[in-house]
C-alpha cells in the first residue's frame, strides 16, 4: 500500500546504492570538505544562479526542522493543523 508516511518506510533506490558502491573506496576528508560535498553544492549555485548554503540531512524530519529553524527565530511559532505532519510527526523535533 502507498502513503505519505515517512520515507524511512522504504527501502533505498538501487541506483542510490549503486551510486554508494561506486565511490565507497580509499578514504576521503570528512563534514564536507571532501570533494563530492564540494561538487553537489557548486552544482546547486549553478542550478540557482546565486551563493547558496546547502544542509545535508539524514530524513525528512531534519530537513523539515532545518527549513521551518531557517525561516524563524526562536520566539516566532508555527501554526500548523492538528492534523498536519509537522504536528503530528515531528512535533517533538
Amino acid at each position: 500500500m502507498k502513503s505519505f508516511a515517512s520515507d524511512n518506510n522504504s527501502g533505498v533506490h538501487p541506483l542510490v546504492l549503486t551510486s554508494i558502491e561506486n565511490i565507497n573506496s580509499g578514504f576521503v576528508k570528512s563534514y564536507g570538505d571532501d570533494d563530492y560535498t564540494k561538487s553537489v553544492i557548486e552544482k546547486f549555485k549553478t542550478l540557482f544562479k546565486c551563493e547558496v548554503d546547502i544542509f545535508f540531512v539524514l530524513n525528512g524530519t531534519a530537513a523539515n526542522v532545518t527549513a521551518l529553524g531557517a525561516v524563524t527565530n526562536s520566539y516566532h511559532s508555527i501554526i500548523a493543523a492538528e492534523t498536519s505532519h509537522i504536528n503530528v510527526d515531528e512535533c517533538g523535533a
